[in-house]
């Protein structure tokens, strides 16, 4: 019995381990042998959790850390995965709650940062930053997720500052190199903007992205899509699936609906969609007429997005239901 109870440990032990190595493989290895020693184990459940969240399965890693929570309600490690699985899938207030929950089982600062980190997102500033700064001496990610936050209240400077402080601690972190770019461009005006853009195509120099998205939005400010749309044919083309799906958003912000919808629809095939890009893509097709150009996206999709049936049903029931004729009744 102790040589098995050994063996199970050994097993955890070397789960955690390829888990913080990012071994996806050989982490379902081991959590396989777990399963097969101790199914129903609390150390096998949070860490196939665990797992579930290093491989971005957002709605199965939401879904069994509602369930594991009312199964070991007193392991804070638990509800803080929870809270995590909940930030990811957007689902702020419950994330919140988890996250509480976990500091109040085990006071840590990490978990303070999460909580920081949520509260930001659910918009009470007051209260994420003086908690973010409080720990930013234990939890130096803080002065990122303080970047965070003071873009979101509009104080760029300050934001850059605190990416800056972070750098000066981690010189070579590319999230922070990336935010200082690009807030740095987001300051300049859009002349100053499309001056530095002009020299770096002069001089045959690759456009950061920070700089280039912000151009880019610039541009559809400014009513220029059909430049827009040329650079992202070219200086632009190796923007990633995020940047793009961002440019997309001010693009259907700005009303731009046909470039929103070609940028939008390109990256539908980028692993899990937000339910509010269906919605924003169906929203512009609709005003462009191109119903019947999406549900022919979406049909080509259904066999790795099953859920597009039942939106490919919705777009041609609204379709008939517009095609209706209008009976008016008048005054005799």
């Amino acid at each position: 019995m102790k040589e098995r109870n050994d063996y199970f440990k050994t097993l955890e032990r070397n789960l955690i381990c390829v888990l913080r190595r990012g071994q996806l493989e050989e982490a379902k290895s081991i959590l396989r042998k777990m399963q097969a020693e101790a199914p129903f184990a609390r150390e096998t459940r949070i860490l196939e959790l665990e797992l579930l969240l290093k491989e971005k399965k957002l709605s199965d890693s939401n879904r069994l850390a509602k369930d594991l929570i009312k199964l070991f309600p007193d392991s804070s490690r638990l509800f803080k995965l929870a809270g995590e699985a909940a930030y990811q899938m957007k689902e702020y207030k419950d994330a919140l709650a988890h996250f509480e929950e976990a500091h109040r089982l085990f006071n840590h600062s990490e978990i303070q940062l999460w909580i920081g980190k949520t509260l930001t997102q659910l918009g009470l500033f007051a209260k994420a930053q003086p908690l973010l700064e409080s720990i930013a001496e234990q939890q130096p990610r803080a002065h990122q997720a303080l970047g965070w936050l003071f873009e979101r209240q509009g104080n760029l400077v300050r934001a850059i500052e605190s990416h800056n402080h972070f750098l000066n601690l981690s010189p070579r972190n590319p999230y922070s190199q990336r935010e200082v770019e690009r807030l740095r461009a987001a300051l300049l005006t859009p002349e100053d903007l499309q001056q530095e853009v002009t020299n770096l195509l002069d001089m045959g120099e690759k456009i950061p992205t920070s700089i280039l998205r912000t151009y880019l939005k610039s541009l559809l400010q400014m009513g220029r899509n059909q430049q827009l749309r040329d650079l992202l044919a070219g200086p632009a083309k190796d923007l990633s699936s995020r940047e793009l799906i961002d440019v997309a958003w001010a693009a259907y912000q700005a009303g731009a609906h046909d470039v929103a919808f070609d940028l939008f629809a390109s990256q539908l095939n980028q692993g899990p969609t937000d339910f509010k890009i269906w919605k924003a893509l169906e929203t512009s097709a609709q005003i462009l007429d191109r119903n019947e150009e999406l549900i022919q996206i979406y049909e080509s999709l259904c066999s790795e997005k099953p859920q597009l049936h039942t939106r490919i049903r919705r777009i041609r029931m609204l379709e008939s239901v517009q095609k209706q004729p209008r009976h008016f009744v008048t005054d005799p």
